[in-house]
């Protein structure tokens, strides 16, 4: 096995099989990045979803990807490590500090700076993730939010992490959770 430090073209460069992500995607003005998703389960059963290491194997990544490790310490400080086994072998880590928890409502997590850039649906390098739950209509809205710093890596690493597709694959990545709520309990 390989650990690439640069996105293979048959991960990276085609946009996921199948249909067009559902989860919508803006970015701001500032290069800020916003996921918004309307999921019919509860925030407890999301939370879980979020942080339950066998949960997260079932959905994080593109589909063509298997997650070969996954591991989260759920407390502040506590580490959050994910690798994805490409089609070709390869293997893409990704990982990150969690700075913030208010369970069922709130997830931050800043993505490793040593972890190369261009994660696809990783936590990027210099980046802080901000995950939000809130009970909407007998379920839960979803809104995942990264923000770069505001620094020349920063903006290397944004530029990066959307010739990756970040934003595409996370997307997917939240499809998935969405697929998986009914069957989760």
């Amino acid at each position: 096995m390989t650990t690439s430090s640069s996105p293979t073209p048959s991960l990276y460069d085609d946009p996921p099989s199948g249909a067009a992500p559902q989860t919508p995607v803006t970015v701001d003005s500032e290069g800020v990045i916003i996921l918004t998703r309307h999921l019919d389960a509860p925030p407890a059963l999301v939370w879980e979803l979020w942080t339950q290491s066998a949960h997260i194997a079932n959905w994080w990544g593109p589909p063509e990807v298997t997650i070969a490790a996954c591991a989260l310490d759920l407390e502040v400080g506590g580490a959050l490590t994910i690798t994805m086994r490409a089609p070709d072998g390869a293997l893409y880590p990704s990982r990150g500090t969690v700075r913030e928890i208010v369970p069922e409502r709130l997830l931050v997590i800043d993505g490793d700076p040593t972890v190369p850039d261009g994660q696809g649906a990783g936590f990027p390098a210099r980046a802080r993730v901000t995950v939000t739950l809130a009970p909407e209509g007998g379920g839960t809205r979803l809104t995942v939010v990264t923000r770069f710093d505001a620094t020349p890596a920063g903006e290397a690493a944004r530029e990066a992490a959307t010739r990756s597709g970040y934003a595409v694959y996370w997307a997917v990545s939240l499809d998935r959770m969405a697929a998986l709520t009914g069957t989760v309990s």
